[in-house]
């Protein structure tokens, strides 16, 4: 289904944001949407899995989760936070290499859901899911496993020490 907007300050809107945001215009009207459902916290759950996860699917589901990261973000640290520079990252390498890159290097975001112990908004989590590892390089599917097993240890060992 298509959208057409017909109101030329609509339009002029989502131009400027789309601009300001180095994103495509269903980009920006995508993470607009997001970010609104997500305010009212009105939750759109992706569909069942049916079989191997596909390409599409993921990317849906991780930006749903930069929303959720973003939101967790200007709650704990009490300051507008933004998106970072995932949103770009995947429309200029795709979704796969984009994740195999951050799994790679690690991130500071990582160490801000291990302190925060919110795993599941992990990338990492959706690189080791097995709907979604037959899309990765098998050595960045084990090292994003490593890292979740290592991570979930931390988390576990600051709850047993009552932090």
């Amino acid at each position: 289904m298509a959208i057409h907007i017909a109101n030329p300050i609509t339009d002029a809107k989502i131009r400027r944001l789309s601009e300001a945001l180095s994103l495509g215009l269903v980009e920006t009207v995508e993470l607009a949407v997001d970010e609104a459902l997500a305010r009212r916290n009105i939750d759109i759950a992706p569909p069942e899995p049916t079989g191997p996860g596909s390409e599409d699917e993921l990317e849906a589901i991780i930006r749903r989760d930069l929303v959720a990261y973003k939101r967790l973000r200007e709650e704990k640290l009490g300051q507008r936070s933004s998106t970072g520079y995932m949103p770009r990252m995947i429309r200029e390498r795709g979704i796969v290499d984009a994740l195999q890159q951050m799994a790679a290097k690690g991130t500071d975001g990582l160490r801000f859901l291990i302190d925060n112990d919110r795993l599941d908004l992990a990338v990492e989590r959706w690189i080791a899911d097995e709907r979604f590892s037959h899309l990765f390089q098998p050595e960045i599917v084990a090292k994003a496993k490593q890292v979740l097993r290592e991570a979930q240890l931390i988390i576990d060992a600051r709850k047993k020490n009552g932090h």
